[in-house]
């Protein structure tokens, strides 16, 4: 309840009412209308502002690893930089710098799932919701590289 109680602290903006004053001056005072309020409680009571947290999907190093093992075809997207993917990546990923994610988007297929790879599974999180904002099927593979044990490139 604490969280709908700030958010409408935040949102909600009294009335201001001009009301003439003596001698010809002009002052606001705020007007909160009963009625607004009890319609906004009812909204708070029926759930309207919750959020529901979206978690994205995720996988682990390992989980890819073994679906690779197995001769799985997965779409792996690594968003390290030019200089990291250098030192070694997993075959099978193709390199598109977290910068540029969003420039390449449109060459990607909606009808795949990507899996997106970094170095601990930060960057690449970023990518996986930009992907899934743009109505793209994709996950993070948490702790990335870090936790990488299978062959790289």
């Amino acid at each position: 309840m604490n969280a709908n109680w700030y958010f409408i602290q935040r949102e909600f903006k009294p009335r201001l009412n001009k009301v003439k004053a003596s001698g010809g001056c002009h002052r606001f005072s705020e007007e909160i209308d009963r009625a607004e309020l009890d319609k906004i409680w009812a909204q708070i009571r029926q759930g309207a502002f919750d959020k529901e947290e979206v978690k994205m999907k995720e996988i682990s190093a390992k989980e890819v690893e073994q679906k690779l093992d197995q001769g799985e075809k997965l779409n792996i997207i690594d968003v390290r930089e030019a200089d990291e993917v250098a030192a070694g990546k997993i075959p099978e990923a193709i390199h598109i710098p977290l910068g540029l994610v969003e420039l390449k988007i449109s060459e990607l297929d909606k009808s795949k799932e990507y899996i997106m790879v970094c170095r601990s599974g930060g960057r690449s999180g970023r990518a996986t919701q930009l992907l899934e904002s743009h109505g793209y099927k994709a996950m993070n593979m948490v702790g990335g590289m870090l936790d990488w044990e299978g062959k790289i490139k």
